[in-house]
Formats: C-alpha cells, structure tokens, sequence
C-alpha cells in the first residue's frame, strides 16, 4: 500500500505530466498505422508497448547501450540501423532525433527499414530547455516534414503537443520542485508537492482552453513509405 501510494505520489509531483499526457493521447491517436512488425528505435525501457501491444506482432527495440534500464533486444545507432531493408511494417521514434548529430541520416536509415506502405511515428521536441551533453537540436513541423519528405516519406499528419501554458506548467513544476531538493525536503514534501499539482492543473486547463499550433513542446509526425 505505502509503495502505491509514493509511486501516485512521485507521478503527480515529479513527472511533467502536463505535457506527457498529451503526447500519449497523440500517440494513441497513431496506433491505426501501427501493425505487424514494429521497430521501436531509441527504444529506452519501451514505455509505450501497451499503446501498440495489440496491433504488432513483434516488437522490436533497438538502442545505445549506455541507454540506462533500457528494453532493447538489438544494441545499435539510429544513423545506421542493423537491420536489412524494408523488414518493418511500423518504426516508432520518440524524443531520439534531437540528440543524434546527424538526425537526417537517422530519418534515411528508419525510412530505409520501412517496407512499401509501412509507416513511420516520429517525435521530436520543438520548445524545450537543453537537459544533456548531447542535446543538440529542435524541431518544427515545417523541420520533420522537410526531412521526411527528403527520405521518399509522403506525410500524413503532423500532430502538434502542448502549448505556451503546458511549457509554463513545467517551468513552473521544475522551480518548485529545486525548492523542494534543499536539505528541510521533510518539511516542504507536502506543501510544495501539492503546488506543483496545483500548476500543472491550471496550466493543463489553459493549455486546453488556449492553444497554439505554432507554439508548441512537441510535434509528432506520421509518414507512409511510397515505394
């Protein structure tokens, strides 16, 4: 019961659930043109093998090794996938682009995978703060689109996610919570746990209410292989 109870805790409080929620609502909206042969590039501990789980017949994951408690059954690099072409029905490619050197030669190599019709979910963050050594870029739809596109990839949709108000939820949560991280954390768990709840709740409502296109966290692409 105790340890149910601080893994609610620790979602609602130091998770951005303000924009996590709708970046899964935006995958779940893709799980039409997910079938068959799914390979899950980047794959970290495969957080989103229930969206698909009864779509695919074989999940697949591939990633770095020093990806930490990572699922993948294949160890490999997004700009030079180990695999022959055309094995895949699906690729699924989230939050990876922006750390790769050379994110146009990994959309050529996930394209590569593809077979004929098969389709590709890629995601890729357009307004976020740099968290790691090997943050190195951002993505517009305009930016996915164009490397899609360059890769014998038709588009079909881009999915914007999280607005100016969804961001600000999670400035907001991020500040609280370095507040809570001094050494009296015993003391303002509860009270500062409770206003990050309170911001990003208010922010996810505004988010809803005003948003815009234009000015989002992430943009999810869906692509079909032509040929």
């Amino acid at each position: 019961m105790a340890r149910s109870v601080k893994l609610v805790w620790e979602h609602w409080v130091h998770e951005p659930w303000v924009v996590n929620r709708p970046f899964e609502a935006a995958l779940r909206r893709c799980r039409g043109y997910v079938q068959g042969r799914l390979l899950d590039v980047g794959c970290g501990r495969k957080p989103y093998r229930a969206l698909y789980a009864e779509r695919v017949s074989w999940h697949l994951g591939v990633d770095v090794p020093r990806s930490p408690r990572h699922a993948a059954e294949v160890f490999g690099d997004a700009q030079a996938l180990p695999f022959r072409s055309a094995s895949f029905d699906a690729v699924l490619c989230t939050h990876v682009l922006v750390h790769l050197p050379e994110p146009h030669q990994a959309v050529g190599e996930m394209s590569r995978a593809l077979k004929p019709d098969g389709y590709l979910i890629l995601s890729a963050r357009q307004m976020w703060h740099v968290y790691t050594p090997r943050d190195y870029y951002r993505f517009t739809a305009a930016g996915l689109r164009y490397l899609a596109e360059r890769h014998g990839l038709e588009v079909v949709q881009v999915i914007p996610v999280g607005g100016w108000w969804a961001r600000t939820g999670v400035k907001l949560a991020s500040w609280l919570d370095r507040l809570n991280r001094r050494p009296i954390r015993w003391l303002t768990e509860i009270p500062l746990g409770l206003a990050i709840i309170a911001a990003q709740a208010v922010c996810a409502c505004l988010d809803t209410l005003v948003f815009t296109s234009d000015d989002v966290v992430f943009n999810v692409l869906v692509a079909r292989r032509t040929s």
